[in-house]
């Protein structure tokens, strides 16, 4: 923040609270914004805020970035809207071509577009199943992965904690150096949990032969920045690939 915030529009605020889902606001910070530009912004009281978050990644660039602002009107004034389930456009089809040619790999490749992060984890968490014929996933406990069904399923944040999911996830502790579980101290805990997923879970709670495949997210961003201990993802990919 580089100025400090006199107030906020409690107007607004009364409204966001009567109107606005609460279980779609995680909000550190209250502000109310009322503009954006590159790096900075401004609150309803004129305040002005330097912004780390940007905005979930989607203004990666800096808010309103000339280059976006003038693709985005010279789209609009030519199409607005053309969905690819009914209809052909190039820049779907462009698009889709560059993410492809991003993803390593020989393999036949295909893209999926959805409308946001939640939609590549619901969608893995359907096809990865049927693909491997093996219907059981894990996730890890303080993993965010989205807030629709099978994405809820697989987060194990307390945003999610009251929501009914899908029965096939199974949360299992992450390795958190800073508050190891089960009183590990922290050099302990990475072994630990691999030799729980390895020796324990696959032989009491399900076999491996059910399992098909382990989600996660490796730097555990709204848990509190969580950085698991060297070597903990690649013994779990060991085990993946064993």
């Amino acid at each position: 923040m580089l100025s400090p915030a006199p107030g906020l529009a409690t107007d607004i605020e009364s409204l966001d609270a009567r109107l606005l889902a609460g279980c779609m606001k995680v909000r550190f910070y209250p502000l109310v914004i009322r503009r954006q530009r590159g790096n900075r912004m401004w609150d309803e009281a004129g305040s002005e805020y330097l912004d780390f978050t940007s905005g979930w990644s989607v203004a990666a660039v800096g808010y309103g970035h000339p280059k976006v602002i003038e693709a985005v009107t010279r789209q609009f004034s030519e199409t607005s809207f053309a969905s690819t389930v009914s209809a052909l456009n190039e820049p779907s089809v462009r698009l889709a071509q560059r993410l492809v040619d991003l993803v390593p790999g020989s393999y036949s490749k295909k893209v999926w577009f959805g409308l946001s992060g939640s939609d590549a984890t619901e969608t893995l968490g359907k096809m990865v199943p049927l693909a491997t014929g093996r219907p059981k996933l894990i996730s890890f406990i303080g993993g965010y992965h989205g807030m629709t069904g099978m994405s809820a399923a697989m987060t194990g944040h307390q945003t999610t904690a009251r929501l009914q999911a899908s029965g096939n996830v199974i949360k299992i502790p992450y390795p958190d150096p800073y508050r190891p579980v089960f009183g590990l101290s922290s050099s302990e805990v990475g072994p630990a949990l691999l030799e729980h997923l390895e020796g324990y879970l696959f032989k009491t709670i399900v076999p491996p032969d059910l399992v098909g495949g382990i989600i996660v997210e490796a730097v555990q961003a709204d848990s509190g920045d969580i950085v698991p201990p060297r070597g903990f993802l690649a013994g779990v990919e060991a085990i993946c690939r064993r």
